[in-house]
């Protein structure tokens, strides 16, 4: 038997982000290791007194995991933590 699957192509998201190079770091920290929190993932490298905060600014609670997160939530960490 044979199965034929269609895919779209979505468009790319626009984001505007003052640090793309940070979001993607952010990005891979929150991915690296998908059973930690979102907070706990970026505490390798930003501390969590930083972190914390500005997950619950976006309306998350602090033990979020990072695939709940949009491009657009990681964009924002992005430019909060470059200011």
């Amino acid at each position: 038997t044979s199965t034929v699957i269609k895919m779209d192509k979505l468009p790319k998201p626009s984001v505007d982000c003052k640090n793309p190079k940070l979001m993607f770091t952010l990005v891979r920290l929150a991915f690296e290791q998908r059973r930690k929190t979102l907070a706990n993932a970026l505490s390798s490298t930003f501390a969590k007194e930083l972190t914390e905060p500005i997950i619950e600014e976006l309306g998350y609670p602090k033990d979020v995991r990072g695939e709940r997160l949009s491009i657009a939530d990681f964009a924002f960490i992005a430019d909060k933590l470059s200011n």
